[in-house]
């Protein structure tokens, strides 16, 4: 027993000498990547206007080389407009970090740098990390309390993200996608070529006229983000298909993910005349209007593809947890989607299948509270920037507030309404670029999904913060237009 005891004991050191080891790496490398990317803080040299710029992984710069975040950006081009050296941009952003994080922070940034511009962007990560959460919702308990502290652990964070990115993955899986949208999913480029795309390739080859090939391929690197590929091999099935609406709908929405809605729209209803009673395309088109922010339409749509197709896809969950978001509590349109919810579980029950009805469709306000916890959420943003807000004009420093360019937070929105804040809003500049033909893989970063924003997306909001500047007359006389 002695010895049993010893080894159980000598296997729990080993456990946490190797998490003290992770978490002191873990910090080392913040450090290395802090030191190498965030610009050292402080006043301007020679009266420099200082501005500093707040929020997580967007303003970090992730996405981009090191210096071109928006920040590093919104520097040189407003030295090179107004003179160089006139002004100084300060990059506070944290990975990971939440609107009450920031918050709990901001004392320290604005004694520390003494800004006369305070930009911040946050509010993306409140939806995952809820760090600060039972503070603001009254319910304040050991757990939530333990779970801040806890929080402050980089080896707990990185643990928690890896959960959470699990739990995204086996939720996509669900999504109605089909099986090879996300197939190989675990496993390495490597693997999945050799196993999955190697052996489909094999079977196309056989059997030409198959399209079911084409599809499972073609399915496969969209959902990679390798568009070129994708297309090519829906377009390969089309030649040997030219009716098939369920390749048209894959180059449907190869075009929808790249930003170019119209080329989609075109291809989803050519789909429609071919083959009306296939429903991927009425939920192609649905998908266009969401990207769009259109969610009425999106919703008509919606109801189009259940009518059309009942025992066929259905559309998931998350999407019509995203419209019950973004409708808030405008009684009508929350009425509209929970008949479009109504249909879709008449579906579901039609399909049989098993246990889906109630953990895909149960998204109603009035059932499931998903809509009252994402007005919840919305509420927490609002506050913290409310609170961000009214730090900052306490010291007499300016705030801007701006929309991510790639997620609409409508709390944002609100809280430069409420607290009479300007504010930059990258996500309508954006969906008017993508509304006007431009690509999505020509500013965001591929591999992320188009999330983060490359250097030239960056740019982009840089040129938005010195237009907005410019409106609000915080520019120096004499600046270039």
């Amino acid at each position: 027993m002695r010895t049993l005891g010893r080894k159980i004991t000598v296997f729990f050191i080993g456990i946490l000498a190797a998490l003290i080891l992770l978490e002191a790496g873990l910090r080392v490398l913040g450090g290395v990547y802090g030191a190498g990317t965030l610009p050292s803080a402080g006043t301007g040299p020679g009266g420099a206007y200082v501005i500093l710029c707040l929020g997580d992984s967007f303003t970090a710069g992730m996405g981009a080389p090191e210096g071109e975040g928006y920040p590093g950006q919104l520097e040189r081009l407003l030295n090179e407009k107004a003179g160089d050296g006139l002004f100084t941009v300060v990059n506070k952003g944290e990975r990971c970090q939440n609107t009450a994080q920031l918050l709990n922070s901001l004392r320290g940034y604005l004694d520390e740098t003494k800004p006369d511009l305070v930009i911040v962007m946050s509010g993306m990560a409140n939806s995952w990390n809820r760090w600060g959460y039972g503070s603001f919702d009254g319910k304040a308990t050991f757990f939530s309390g333990l779970n801040d502290a806890l929080y402050r652990v980089r080896v707990y964070r990185l643990i928690r993200l890896l959960a959470d990115n699990i739990k995204f993955k086996l939720r996509a899986s669900r999504s109605g996608k089909g099986a090879a949208y996300f197939a190989e999913e675990y496993k390495s480029a490597e693997e999945a070529d050799r196993d999955a795309i190697a052996g489909l390739k094999r079977m196309s080859s056989e059997n030409p006229g198959e399209t079911k090939y084409y599809l499972e391929i073609g399915y496969y690197y969209l959902a990679r983000f390798r568009y070129e590929e994708a297309l090519g091999w829906f377009s390969r099935g089309l030649k040997a298909a030219p009716g098939d609406s369920r390749l048209i709908c894959g180059v449907g929405r190869v075009y929808c993910q790249r930003g170019l809605f119209g080329k989609s729209l075109q291809e989803h209803e050519k789909g429609i005349r071919i083959d009306p009673g296939y429903g991927g395309n009425y939920g192609g088109i649905a998908e266009v209007y969401m990207s769009q922010g259109k969610y009425a339409m999106a919703a008509e749509w919606y109801e189009k593809q259940v009518d059309a197709d009942p025992r066929g896809e259905l559309p998931p969950r998350s999407l019509i947890d995203e419209m019950y978001g973004a409708v808030g509590d405008d009684p009508a349109a929350v009425q509209r989607l929970n008949e479009l919810v109504d249909k879709i579980m008449a579906a579901a029950r039609m399909q049989a299948l098993e246990g889906r009805e109630e953990e895909a469709y149960a998204a109603r306000c009035d059932l499931s509270g998903e809509g009252s916890k994402r007005a919840r959420l919305q509420e927490w943003v609002l506050s913290d920037l409310g609170k961000i807000a009214a730090a900052c004009q306490g010291q007499g420093r300016i705030m801007m507030l701006m929309t991510y360019p790639s997620v609409d937070i409508e709390a944002v929105r609100d809280a430069a309404r409420a607290y009479s804040v300007p504010l930059v809003d990258n996500y309508a500049v954006f969906e008017d670029m993508w509304a006007s033909g431009k690509s999505k893989s020509d500013y965001f970063e591929d591999a992320k999904g188009f999330l983060h924003c490359n250097a030239e997306g960056y740019r982009v909001i840089a040129d938005n913060i010195y237009a907005e500047m410019e409106r609000e007359n915080m520019l120096p006389a004499g600046t270039e237009k």
